[in-house]
């Protein structure tokens, strides 16, 4: 199946793109996001993903653990919950065509040709939506007899606009294309986020930036203490003149020789401009770390530090939030399509793609009593033990059975 994404895009936007921060000031960063608010979305991805490519250390560092703490996570094909009776079969043929088709799918670039994955870099790509508010994949379906699997072609925000109030393909020369969501809507998979932490991190990036050319150019200037020489000798003699060489070979080797008249006094500027530099530089740092991972990398640190569970337990909703985000945009956009091509338009899927959080120390330490308890004895029914954990038995069970296969026999 051919798609509007050609192999010739790749070209073309590698021609196109430049680098984008070279000349830039907060004047035409501002520009580039007042524009992209307007539905011009090119230039702030071009800044931004130049950022991620390293022009700042600290985004290129954060921001990709903030979406493959996602992509690395398990994932998996579930029946619904609370089934009928009559719906069980077939949900369980909905799961297997949903595994067959996310099993065999592929992911590519349309501006990489050598990237290629499957599931987990679809999901790590879809988590770029939270940093620029959009992500993008092309679909190309791929049906194998009753089966249906997919190619998804993954293509940067810069290719897109959204000056209509929905979002078209432009193409690297962007020129007004179709709505993605109203013409084509089977043939893409569109990821939209609230938020957008691309305008934070490039404001961030800005400050951080200016701090630090002035920074340097203050190092430049200042960074070794001034020198004032005492002389007896006339102005212009010898001995002046011998005096101003043996300061000049004091600054550039550190070795001079001078008479017992003269006089060397250091002009010290610790502490009258430089350490102003290093608040706001770390300032911003901390906030594009927080911005990127909830909390700064000092917290992260402190594994033993009293705010420490704090700091995990605000983790585990981070991760919980954005699984559920790639959940809910898969389910919409894939899911659906996948049953219905498969088992007839209109069906309703009664299985989805589902992602694993890890457990959380509470959650952890909870298991582990359930189990302290089961096997010394204290009686627990699988109903209680589904009802305390919030899981939803995917069978009907008496409800005096009782859980754990190496539970002891309860003690007389």
């Amino acid at each position: 199946m051919k798609g509007i994404i050609t192999p010739d895009v790749a070209r073309l936007w590698q021609q196109t793109r430049g680098n984008p921060i070279t000349a830039l000031v907060p004047l035409t960063l501002t520009t580039a996001i007042n524009t992209f608010d307007q539905g011009y979305l090119r230039q702030l991805s071009l800044i931004f993903d130049r950022l991620e490519m390293g022009a700042d250390l600290d985004i290129a560092t954060c921001a990709p653990k903030r979406r493959q703490a996602i992509s690395g996570l398990p994932w998996e094909i579930t029946v619904a919950d609370e089934l009928e009776d009559d719906e069980e079969a077939e949900a369980e043929l909905h799961r297997e065509a949903l595994s067959n088709t996310f099993n065999h799918l592929s992911v590519k670039s349309a501006v990489d040709l050598d990237e290629e994955g499957e599931v987990r870099l679809l999901v790590e790509n879809i988590m770029q939506a939270l940093f620029m508010r959009y992500d993008v994949h092309e679909i190309l379906w791929q049906p194998r007899g009753a089966d249906l699997t997919a190619e998804l072609i993954h293509a940067p925000v810069s290719l897109f606009e959204a000056t209509r109030g929905g979002l078209a393909y432009c193409g690297p020369f962007q020129t007004l294309g179709k709505s993605l969501l109203n013409d084509e809507r089977d043939g893409w998979l569109v990821a939209k986020h609230k938020q957008t932490l691309a305008v934070g991190l490039s404001a961030a990036w800005m400050f951080k930036s200016m701090c630090l050319r002035d920074w340097l150019e203050y190092n430049e200037g200042y960074g070794l203490p001034g020198i004032h020489g005492l002389t007896a000798a006339p102005p212009k003699s010898d001995d002046w003149n011998n005096f101003a060489n043996a300061i000049n070979e004091c600054v550039a080797r550190f070795k001079f020789l001078t008479g017992k008249d003269n006089e060397l006094k250091l002009i010290e500027t610790a502490g009258q401009g430089g350490t102003a530099y290093e608040p706001l530089f770390k300032l911003m740092q901390r906030a594009q770390i927080t911005l990127c991972l909830g909390n700064d990398l000092s917290t992260l640190s402190q594994e033993n530090s009293q705010g420490a569970s704090v700091q995990a337990g605000d983790s585990s909703a981070r991760i919980a939030s954005d699984a559920r985000f790639v959940e809910d945009t898969l389910n919409r956009r894939l899911v659906r399509t996948i049953i219905a091509n498969v088992f007839g338009e209109g069906t309703q899927p009664l299985a989805w793609f589902r992602l694993r959080p890890p457990l959380d120390r509470d959650d952890e330490l909870e298991m582990k009593k359930d189990e302290f308890l089961m096997n010394n004895g204290v009686p627990i029914t699988i109903q209680q033990l589904a009802e305390k954990h919030g899981h939803s038995l995917a069978v009907e069970v008496p409800a005096d059975t009782l859980a754990g296969t190496n539970r002891a026999e309860p003690k007389a």
